[in-house]
């Protein structure tokens, strides 16, 4: 096989807020309702024209809200041209560290960072705003970006309260483990094979890295100057021969109101971990490691399809949490 490696810089940034713990008890799946809150926002500050729907609108493909929330592929576009829209270039995740304080990380794709100032203040208002985040109102307390260098979380505002962020990067990649790999999935993870999805019983390497090639594929089509350019169909068929080890994987039940359909959604997935011989990794390792900021499957806006690699050669991550 020809191999190029991917090339998609990103940057990652937390939220931290605080609110009343004694009225509210931590959410199971915020993320959803952070997108929703973000994109109500994002439409009231940053919608050129005005108009009820995106379709149609003469601005479509200069517009910043556009691009963060609806994502259309472009007229120039060679791939995913007989679909409405592109994959979305962030990710959001919510954490509560203790009671009452809320921490969102928020992960940046290519030329998503340009948007920082405009998604840090529509994400600030939303929380803040009476309807709040799934019941909450939030208290803005800071933001911090992540220092791959450094291996920390560095404050961004400045002495005037200006974002002083540090340009996205590609993750550096460590070495390939020597002997075993755990993947441990921490958010449900929505994969399909002929139109159906998953279960715990029929997860295969090749239904993770098929969905992983082609999302990274994507990401760097369309908010990069780099698209991806490798063996596609090597790599497909090599990730066949791959088996799991041992597989310990249940479904997780999850719902969500989808404020744009007017109507509940079910967003179940896998969630549990498997294990993985090394010996034959290393053609699928970079995508693999990069996959623990794009996540794998559907509704990874909204923090779906996150997982962590595990191996003891390993330093605490960044996203073991």
């Amino acid at each position: 096989m020809s191999l190029l490696l991917p090339n998609l810089p990103l940057a990652l940034y937390r939220l931290e807020f605080q609110h009343d713990s004694s009225l509210h008890r931590p959410p199971r799946f915020a993320a959803s309702a952070w997108r929703g809150a973000l994109g109500h926002m994002l439409r009231h500050i940053a919608c050129i024209t005005g108009a009820s729907e995106c379709e149609g609108c003469p601005r479509l493909h200069q517009c910043a809200y556009s691009y963060l929330f609806a994502t259309p592929v472009p007229p120039e576009a060679t791939k995913l041209t007989r679909y409405p829209e592109a994959p979305h270039p962030y990710v959001l995740i919510e954490d509560n560290p203790t009671p009452g304080q809320v921490t969102l990380e928020l992960t940046l794709f290519g030329h998503a960072n340009s948007h920082l100032p405009l998604m840090t203040s529509a994400l600030v208002r939303a929380a803040g705003h009476p309807r709040g985040i799934a019941g909450r109102t939030l208290q803005y307390l800071g933001m911090s970006q992540w220092n791959e260098t450094q291996e920390n979380w560095q404050p961004l505002n400045d002495a005037r309260g200006a974002l002083d962020a540090q340009p996205p990067a590609m993750p550096v990649t460590p070495a390939l483990p020597e002997q075993e790999l755990r993947i441990e999935f921490t958010t449900p993870l929505r994969v399909r094979r002929n139109g159906q999805h998953v279960g715990p019983d029929e997860l295969t390497f090749a239904d993770l890295f098929g969905n992983l090639l082609r999302r990274i594929s994507l990401l760097t089509s369309f908010h990069t100057d780099t698209p991806l350019e490798t063996d596609f169909r090597g790599l497909t068929h090599a990730a066949r021969e791959i088996p799991l080890l041992e597989a310990r994987l249940r479904w997780e039940d999850l719902k969500r109101h989808s404020s744009r359909q007017h109507t509940d959604m079910a967003l179940g997935g896998l969630v549990g971990w498997i294990r993985l011989d090394t010996t034959d990794l290393a053609p699928f390792w970079p995508y693999l490691w990069l996959g623990q900021f794009t996540h794998i499957g559907r509704a990874t806006t909204m923090g779906l399809g996150r997982y962590r690699l595990l191996a003891e050669s390993f330093p605490e991550q960044r996203n073991a949490s």
